[in-house]
């Protein structure tokens, strides 16, 4: 009885993450007044650390048995993550006030605007690669060894992107993606990846009622969210502090949900690899009907 009381509750605890934050942000835009303005440059750049952090762990740990099971689609997850932590670095560090000389003070402010939607944007590629029928294609048809270098190759760029921020601050800084109409172009376009991802993780979850599936849905969702409120929040009010927190709870759930499941015995690669080849089978089948 134990396991249906705990998914019962989780259906009504999953709609209530994903719809409290919508309700608060609806309410700060509607009342001006209560969107108060939080300018605290240090407490930006900590938080943004410690989601960075949290997906660089959640990264390592799809990587891992990305490895072990040979599936590309816990690679791109862990690719997404790994991006993820890697752009949203580089978005906290150059925070105007962090580091007060050099191109990365002058240009700091429009490097934090391009990281933010790159940091939602190149994820939402790799999250929503992992879930097209050219992935299934790849784990029937390719080799997994390249598995490897595309973790090295993706490193590798995002040390570039993390030096060019440093050194040659302008090139970051003279890219569009942080102004209109480019940033509704790429947030558009992060916006569907994303319900792509969550819509077809849905589909499993439903399907297989794993934690860890839900708890994806439920990341991809808060990350949607988060984007709309970088395009929609005006920076340093309540409102625009809301797509962090998003974020912070949406790859904290993630990795709370391995954690918590590793604790109760289960393998890392048992865990994952339950998950995985129950979507695949469900994308299988659904490809009959």
């Amino acid at each position: 009885l134990a396991l249906p009381a705990r998914r019962s509750s989780w259906r009504l605890i999953g709609p209530l993450i994903v719809m409290l934050p919508v309700l608060l942000f609806t309410w700060l835009r509607a009342v001006p007044a209560e969107d108060l303005t939080v300018r605290v440059p240090l407490q930006h750049f900590l938080i943004v650390t410690t989601v960075s952090l949290l997906a660089f762990a959640l990264a390592a740990l799809l990587a891992v048995a990305a490895l072990q099971i040979a599936q590309y689609r816990a690679l791109f997850l862990c690719l997404g993550f790994m991006s993820m932590g890697g752009v949203f670095a580089v978005h906290g560090v150059s925070t105007p006030g962090i580091i007060s000389a050099g191109e990365l003070s002058e240009y700091g402010g429009k490097i934090v605007g391009v990281s933010a939607f790159l940091s939602l944007f190149i994820p939402a590629l790799f999250f929503a690669a992992s879930y097209t029928p050219i992935t299934g294609a790849f784990e029937r048809r390719l080799p997994f060894s390249p598995a490897g270098w595309m973790i090295v190759v993706l490193a590798a760029a995002l040390a570039t992107y993390g030096g060019l921020a440093f050194m040659s601050s302008e090139l970051i800084a003279a890219l569009p993606f942080g102004t209109v109409p480019y940033s509704y172009a790429m947030a558009a376009a992060t916006i569907a990846l994303l319900l792509f991802a969550a819509y077809q993780q849905g589909r499993a979850y439903l399907a297989a009622r794993l934690p860890l599936q839900a708890m994806l849905v439920v990341a991809f969702l808060l990350l949607v969210e988060a984007q709309l409120v970088i395009v929609q929040g005006n920076t340093w009010r309540l409102s625009w502090w809301l797509y962090h927190v998003l974020m912070l709870v949406g790859v904290g759930l993630a990795l709370w949900s391995i954690a918590a499941q590793r604790a109760q015995g289960q393998s890392l690669r048992s865990l994952v690899e339950a998950t995985l080849s129950l979507e695949v089978k469900v994308g299988a089948e659904l490809e009959h009907v």
